[in-house]
């Protein structure tokens, strides 16, 4: 399976959430109905941004030969996980299947779900270290 592919797909798509409409021609904000595209877009860059961050572990930029950048602690991967679920709840609720499949919906919440539960386990049983991938 190529992994360094779909993470660089990821990592290109995360930079349309801090796109802002000015960005967007006069004509183009004036149409009806871009502006919903416009969150959509938004939002579409959030899930690829915190997917490819819970990936790689860091924040920034993707090495996939070397690896650079702090690594983020357990409660940043959990934090950007809770900000990725209750996303992927609201696009998946307000438009059902046209952006992400029912069992691919379901998949990612088990596995953030199981995440927490993971994290939750380790402190009730005094482990020491933890890693989530």
């Amino acid at each position: 399976m190529d992994v360094p592919g779909p993470i660089k797909c990821l990592y290109d798509v995360g930079p349309l959430a801090t796109v802002t409409l000015t960005d967007f021609s006069n004509t183009w904000r004036l149409v009806a109905g871009n502006q919903y595209k416009f969150r959509e877009l938004c939002a579409l860059g959030l899930v690829a941004k915190s997917m490819c961050t819970t990936i790689i572990g860091h924040e920034g930029g993707i090495e996939i030969d070397g690896d650079k950048g702090e690594h983020l602690p357990v409660s940043g991967y959990l934090t950007i996980l809770s900000k990725l679920a209750h996303i992927l709840f609201v696009l998946y609720h307000q438009h059902k299947t046209n952006f992400i499949s029912s069992q691919k919906y379901r998949n990612c919440q088990a596995m953030i779900r199981n995440m927490y539960i993971a994290v939750t386990q380790t402190k009730i049983n005094g482990v020491e270290d933890l890693c989530l991938w």
